[in-house]
């Protein structure tokens, strides 16, 4: 009798770490950050300015990108990867999303 009171026990305490458990990932799922899109982007860099609003083409910076990109872009560094290149007719600006900020903006000639 002392056994099966034991495992009784043991199960109950089992399901309510279970149980605990669940709650725990359930209140954590709100947390996740919905994906970016580039309407978020676009929105973001408007609120900025009215120049920065519409840009032509927003790349992301990424590592499969990255090389083609510095080929192309003088002055493109490791730095800007995670970050979005807005391209506009008269400037290209280096946008971070995470801190809704220009890194750096430029000019075309």
């Amino acid at each position: 009798m002392k056994k099966l009171f034991a495992l009784t026990l043991v199960a109950l305490i089992l399901s309510l770490v279970a149980v605990g458990m669940s709650a725990y990932t359930f209140t954590r799922l709100k947390d996740v950050p919905k994906p970016l899109t580039v309407e978020d982007v676009t929105n973001a860099l408007e609120k900025l300015g009215e120049q920065y609003k519409s840009p032509s083409n927003l790349i992301y910076v990424d590592n499969s990108n990255y090389q083609q990109l510095a080929e192309s872009i003088q002055g493109l560094s490791p730095d800007f990867l995670g970050k979005f290149l807005a391209i506009y007719t008269d400037k290209l600006v280096v946008f971070d999303f995470q801190a809704n900020a220009i890194l750096t903006e430029v000019g075309r000639n």
